[in-house]
């Protein structure tokens, strides 16, 4: 004689607390500099649940990888990639689709364009003081409004 029991139960993802993460708090990233300055002002568990709330609504896993490679990619010898305005950029838009590199006609300064195919961007960045910090020019089709296309959010 055998006897058998079966119970049903169900696998979940373990709730981990986001403000374990080592870059939870680096929404400067992310957010407007309006937003930022408010959250520095909070008590540390206002902050906290601002926190939670915060990344419940976002991939940290994609951003903490984002925000690692900008600074592998885009760091120069006194800044960390993450806080360059490509590593910035980077951060908020993700990888472009291709990257063109070439040199400034007039000036001769190195130059990248990052085409973003899906959003319809083709973006110039020059390193005009040789730095290995470019400075975002505008997008390649200049008859488009590139303020008003793309929004940039840059806190210091």
């Amino acid at each position: 004689m055998s006897i058998q029991k079966s119970c049903e139960f169900k696998i979940s993802e373990i709730d981990f607390d986001i403000t374990d993460k080592p870059y939870a708090r680096e929404i400067k990233y992310l957010v407007s500099e309006k937003e930022y300055k408010k959250f520095l002002k909070m008590s540390h568990s206002k902050q906290i649940e601002y926190l939670k709330k915060f990344w419940s609504k976002r991939d940290y896993k994609s951003f903490e990888k984002r925000l690692l490679e900008a600074d592998q990619k885009f760091s120069t010898s006194n800044l960390k990639g993450r806080d360059t305005n490509q590593g910035r950029f980077f951060i908020l838009y993700g990888p472009p689709d291709e990257i063109e590199y070439r040199p400034m006609e007039t000036t001769g300064a190195p130059a990248q364009v990052w085409h973003y195919e899906a959003r319809g961007w083709s973006l110039l960045w020059c390193d005009s003081d040789n730095d290995g910090n470019y400075e975002l020019k505008g997008n390649v089709d200049f008859g488009k409004d590139f303020t008003r296309d793309i929004p940039i959010r840059w806190t210091k």
